[in-house]
């Protein structure tokens, strides 16, 4: 019996960087990662620490209503908030991250002079829009 390596086989020296030995099949294999990441020192890290300058766009609907317990909270206040929350949660994984609003486009179906006339029955509702810019500092 002979026991001698085969001229053709593969030991796990022999796989790049962006491989792994498989013992089972005596081949390489190679690593890939789910979208949004890519590959570093075998491990997948999220793609975001790797990229300058992203641009996100928003859309949703907002319901405009007017109640007494949140005097001075304004569309403007929670689309701050908003920006807040994404610095946040694209900072995980990175050094620093500034989110800047690019472009904001509001559509509602009447004068914008109406809304400072609201009372505890109107209700009204307006799309937004947002593009917004992040930095990412690694």
């Amino acid at each position: 019996m002979d026991l001698s390596q085969d001229e053709n086989s593969v030991s796990a020296k022999d796989c790049s960087s962006t491989e792994i030995y498989d013992s089972y099949q005596k081949t390489c294999r190679k690593l890939y990662c789910s979208p949004g990441k890519v590959l570093h020192q075998f491990s997948c890290i999220p793609l975001i620490n790797k990229l300058q300058n992203l641009q996100y766009s928003l859309a949703f609907k907002v319901i405009i209503s007017y109640d007494p317990n949140l005097e001075g909270v304004s569309l403007n206040s929670v689309l701050d908030n908003l920006k807040m929350y994404l610095e946040h949660v694209l900072s995980i994984g990175a050094s620093g991250v500034y989110v800047t609003v690019t472009q904001s486009h509001f559509y509602v179906q009447k004068p914008c002079h109406l809304f400072s006339q609201f009372t505890s029955s109107s209700e009204d509702e307006a799309l937004v829009s947002r593009r917004y810019s992040v930095m990412v500092f690694t």
